[in-house]
């Protein structure tokens, strides 16, 4: 399995959507910096919802939920001493339907049905 990064979706994202703009015949050029403000101004506006707090739903892809943990006491494995893991927020990430489906299947296609 590949690891992906930003400019690897970008430059995925760039070559789709110019072959969907010459098959609609559409004039204008997509170029990569566009794709990568779009995306990244997508992504900036996801993580603010979620540090506000609120559910992220992406239909038919995923939806994301911040979930709120509190405090533990613990003990130290290695010395037995009590300890405290502070509260701390984290992302939960719950496939759709339609992505568990695909994903079971192992198709890639776009759109996701």
């Amino acid at each position: 399995m590949a690891n992906k990064h930003l400019k690897d979706i970008i430059r995925e994202t760039t070559e789709v959507l110019k072959e969907e703009s010459h098959q609609h015949g559409a004039l204008h050029e997509i170029h990569p910096n566009d794709v990568e403000r779009v995306l990244r101004r997508g992504l900036d506006t996801i993580l603010e919802n979620l540090v506000q707090g609120n559910r992220i739903y992406l239909i038919n892809s995923f939806n994301l939920e911040p979930k709120d943990y509190d405090a533990k006491y613990v003990k130290n494995p290695q010395t037995g001493e009590p300890m405290v893991i502070e509260p701390y927020r984290a992302i939960l990430i719950k496939p759709s339907e339609s992505a568990k489906k695909r994903l079971k299947v192992g198709k890639k296609t776009y759109p996701l049905k």
